[in-house]
């Protein structure tokens, strides 16, 4: 999330405890998703364009050593006039890596001419093909980013069906299977329970989680060069 982007440097507060002595305080720059908080507030945004000069120049303003940015202008909210509207369902049937529809903020887009020139490369979009990806997207991109992605908006979402379809597949899903017939434990889009069969302390602040996957014929399915999110 708010840790693989470029303008992540957190910033070192001296403060003072109730009992007067003396600390350190650690603030990100924002919060995980899209909670408020963090040292680059509204009133300091994010740098246009990637870069060490720009990140230097968001923290001066925030410290209030540097000129206020200009203004952004807002899209307005609400539908296109003359938008075409996509269902939930319309949209994930575009999950293949040459044919990506995402949804962020309610605005679809056909995202599969960009594969290959993503700075973030292909499967961080690939990941939320077919999908909502407004968390992913706020979370770590510039209002550069955010101006470059309405070259390939295609139409508004039906939020009805957006809500419907959240109720019934968020943690759900076919079993997958690999080459030799075993089902598939991991989903690449899908959160997946799995029961928690044991935990071993091994130091005073590391242990050893140990969890089931849905049955003894499953296998993990994590492919080379991945990684989970617990």
């Amino acid at each position: 999330g708010m840790g693989n982007n470029q303008v992540f440097r957190v910033k070192v507060h001296m403060d003072k405890t109730t009992a007067g002595e003396h600390a350190f305080r650690f603030e990100h720059p924002t919060q995980p998703g899209q909670q408020t908080g963090g040292w680059m507030t509204k009133a300091v945004e994010k740098p246009l364009s990637a870069g060490f000069g720009n990140i230097l120049e968001v923290q001066a303003r925030a410290e209030g050593k540097g000129p206020a940015p200009e203004p952004i202008k807002k899209a307005a909210a609400g539908k296109a006039q003359g938008a075409k509207v996509y269902t939930m369902d319309e949209v994930e049937k575009h999950d293949k890596e040459d044919d990506v529809w995402i949804v962020v903020n309610n605005k679809v887009y056909d995202c599969s001419e960009y594969l290959e020139l993503h700075p973030g490369g292909v499967d961080s979009i690939v990941i939320n093909a077919g999908a909502d990806a407004t968390e992913d997207f706020v979370a770590i991109h510039s209002m550069k980013a955010t101006k470059m992605l309405e070259k390939f908006y295609i139409g508004d979402l039906d939020i009805g069906s957006a809500k419907a379809a959240s109720q019934t597949t968020k943690m759900a899903t076919q079993d997958r299977f690999d080459d030799k017939g075993n089902p598939i434990a991991l989903d690449p889009k899908l959160k997946v329970s799995l029961a928690l069969q044991s935990k071993t302390f091994l130091s005073r602040d590391s242990f050893l989680l140990d969890f089931a996957l849905q049955s003894p014929r499953h296998v993990l399915g994590l492919p080379t060069g991945k990684h989970m999110f617990l």
